[in-house]
């Protein structure tokens, strides 16, 4: 099942547990009959999910000026956000058509990286590893061990970083 559907199955008690993500976790927790509990949420484990924009290789070769006018645009968006809170909540509890405090409550798990922490998350240290390269090479044995991917991943070619560090604040 999607995260969608496990998180409205699980609200309307079709199954006992799922594994899915806002709006559904507030829900869970709200629900009537108090059955709804939260076991673990990236919250409880910083880093072991991360929501990552991707492009193809060839696509990014072919059109760097298009990738690198995304990734500003998303870096105004979060600057924006960091400094507009208030409004930038409600216009995403609009376009989301919830209630601003539930779109609130949604964002205490939620981390809108700024370009210095995409920039942290990629960089390459002294042993040319990023945290990056380590999410993806764990998160690459367990694709594989449940039969998602039949090929290793390699870090090292998926990371299209080179643009990330051109940019400037």
């Amino acid at each position: 099942m999607e995260a969608d559907q496990a998180g409205s199955a699980f609200i309307s008690g079709s199954v006992d547990a799922a594994v899915t993500w806002e709006p559904w976790l507030t829900k869970a927790t709200q629900m009537q009959d108090g059955s709804g509990k939260i076991l673990m949420t990236s919250k409880d484990k910083p880093g072991l999910i991360a929501d990552i924009f991707t492009v193809r290789n060839d696509y990014l070769k072919a059109h760097p000026e298009v990738v690198e006018a995304f990734m500003k645009g998303w870096f105004k968006a979060v600057e924006y956000w960091k400094q507009n809170p208030k409004e930038s909540n409600l216009i995403m509890a609009n376009a989301l058509k919830i209630e601003i405090d539930e779109f609130t409550t949604m964002l205490e798990g939620v981390k809108y990286s700024d370009l210095e922490a995409n920039k942290a998350f990629f960089n390459r240290g002294a042993d040319n590893r990023s945290a990056f390269i380590n999410l993806l090479e764990k998160a690459g044995r367990i694709w594989k061990r449940e039969g998602l991917i039949k090929q290793d991943v390699d870090p090292q070619t998926a990371d299209g970083s080179e643009l990330l560090f051109k940019m400037k604040p």
